[in-house]
C-alpha cells in the first residue's frame, strides 16, 4: 500500500480496480495513434501535391505566353 503523503504523488494502488483497467487499456490502445499518423501522412501528401500544381501552373502560364509571342512573330514575319 502506498504511504499517505501531503504532496501530490500518484499512487496506482489507491485507484479503484475498474479505473485501473481503463487506464491500462487506454495506454495499450494504439488505434488513435495510427489514425493520427494517417491524417498527418495524408495531409503531407496533399500539401506536396498542391505545391507542385501551383509551381507547374505558374511556370506553364509564363511559358504559354512566350510560346504565343513566338508564334505571333513567326506568323507575322511570314505574312509580310
Amino acid at each position: 500500500m502506498c504511504p499517505v503523503t501531503l504532496n501530490l504523488q500518484f499512487c496506482y494502488e489507491t485507484v479503484p480496480l475498474k479505473l485501473r483497467f481503463s487506464i491500462s487499456r487506454f495506454f495499450k490502445d494504439d488505434q488513435a495513434a495510427v489514425t493520427v499518423d494517417w491524417v498527418v501522412l495524408t495531409a503531407s501528401v496533399v500539401f506536396i501535391g498542391l505545391t507542385i500544381v501551383t509551381i507547374v501552373i505558374s511556370t506553364l502560364g509564363s511559358n504559354a505566353t512566350t510560346i504565343a509571342d513566338e508564334i505571333t512573330s513567326v506568323v507575322s514575319a511570314g505574312l509580310s
